[in-house]
């Protein structure tokens, strides 16, 4: 129930507050008439530096999660997600579009990826890191809703896409966090699953590393480097993908996104349930970086027939493993006691680049009219994010680190 349950909530939030937004950016920037329509640049910060400003937000939220539970989290964050995206449908400046999407940035960091994220780390033991890659196949199937939310933004306009998306993150993800999601199993008399019968709630969550811990550790810098260059290609281009497709002449653009993101979130079922059997996660992390770049290069080079096939196919079943990367990599290396802290720590300073990427990605697009100088610069940072893995992975297991785990409970 609880896997159920974080599935179609992730679709509903990350289809409403981050899927829509390569919706928005082509729409707003033809009704506001921000420079013409070949100007992206300010819409895309309108829209960024909310996000920038959400990624500050994600250790209180962790904090939050750690010491409150993630169901009042949960339900705080669809109030305020909900109330931001209806006042930002009403705006009538840009200025209003970017507070009312700051607030809704805010809020997203109570909603996912973490909330569910952390309710797997409380429900599961043994079948921990499966359940976490099984927890994403909301995340990829939320790039669907792409093309009936385009269909409602063609009909009736932008404003239309964030009523209906409000609507959805209350009758969705509010509902189920009001009356269904239990923080602990205890709180209906079960058990961890895996977990020894006598092992409580309270001795499962002691396991791992503390705040303070984690940021003495060599680890925690070393994939807090790797998710910043990693995250910041695949932000970049989900948010502006559509836009770049139909830029490039391709019909049905999307079609094409939708298409791509089914891939990526059907596939998620089996690999979900291979993660389990996955021991190397870094080097996991290192092929997932190595297909996302050269998914991209394709596109660059050409968005032929052929081409987009290989795209869909590179970028979709590679990308199935995109978001189950931070939380297995984090709970593997750092356990579960103050997982939600430290994964909105690791947030806070990996995720400011998915909001500055798509930002200077926009600028340069605006300066030469093209995106391939820009998506190029993507895929470098991807082959650069492949070398913080691999050194990651060599600091998590070394001798050092195992001591300090082992000491830790894990």
């Amino acid at each position: 129930m609880i896997l159920l349950l974080g599935i179609v909530s992730s679709l509903v939030a990350v289809a409403s507050l981050f899927w829509s937004i390569t919706i928005y950016i082509p729409a707003i920037a033809r009704d506001f008439d921000a420079g013409g329509e070949a100007q992206r640049t300010p819409v895309v910060a309108a829209f960024m530096i909310g996000s920038l400003i959400a990624a500050f937000a994600g250790p209180l939220a962790g904090r939050w999660m750690d010491a409150r539970g993630a169901r009042e989290t949960m339900l705080a964050g669809c109030i305020l997600a909900a109330a931001s995206l209806l006042a930002a449908s009403r705006s009538s400046e840009l200025w209003q579009l970017g507070l009312g999407w700051t607030a809704a940035s805010v809020a997203r960091s109570l909603v996912f990826p973490v909330p569910y994220s952390w309710l797997v780390t409380r429900w599961f033991a043994r079948r921990r890191q499966m359940a976490l890659g099984l927890l994403t196949i909301g995340f990829g199937l939320g790039g669907v809703a792409v093309l009936p939310l385009s269909m409602v933004e063609e009909r009736w306009g932008w404003q239309a896409v964030m009523v209906v998306s409000a609507g959805l993150m209350l009758a969705v993800n509010g509902l189920f966090a009001l009356l269904l999601v239990h923080d602990r199993p205890a709180d209906l008399g079960l058990h961890v699953e895996g977990a020894p019968e006598r092992e409580t709630g309270a001795a499962a969550d002691a396991s791992g590393f503390t705040i303070g811990e984690a940021l003495r550790s060599p680890v925690f810098w070393l994939l807090a480097c790797g998710f910043m260059t990693f995250f910041i290609a695949p932000a970049t281009f989900s948010t502006l993908q559509l836009d770049f497709f139909e830029t490039s002449g391709v019909e049905r653009a999307a079609l094409v996104v939708a298409i791509a993101a089914a891939v990526r979130g059907l596939s998620r079922l089996p690999f979900g349930l291979l993660l389990g059997r996955i021991e190397r996660v870094f080097l996991l992390a290192v092929v997932v970086a190595a297909t996302q770049a050269l998914a991209l290069a394709m596109v660059v080079v050409s968005t032929s027939p052929p081409s987009l096939a290989a795209f869909v196919l590179l970028w979709g079943l590679g990308g199935a493993f995109v978001p189950m990367l931070e939380p297995i990599m984090i709970n593997r290396a750092f356990g579960v006691k103050q997982f939600g802290t430290i994964t909105g720590a690791m947030m806070m300073l990996a995720f400011p680049g998915t909001a500055l990427g798509p930002i200077g990605v926009g600028a340069l697009f605006d300066a030469s009219g093209s995106y391939a100088l820009p998506f190029s610069l993507l895929v470098a940072a991807l082959a650069v994010s492949a070398g913080f893995f691999t050194l990651t992975g060599l600091a998590a297991n070394g001798a050092r680190h195992r001591r300090a785990a082992a000491a830790r409970g894990m």
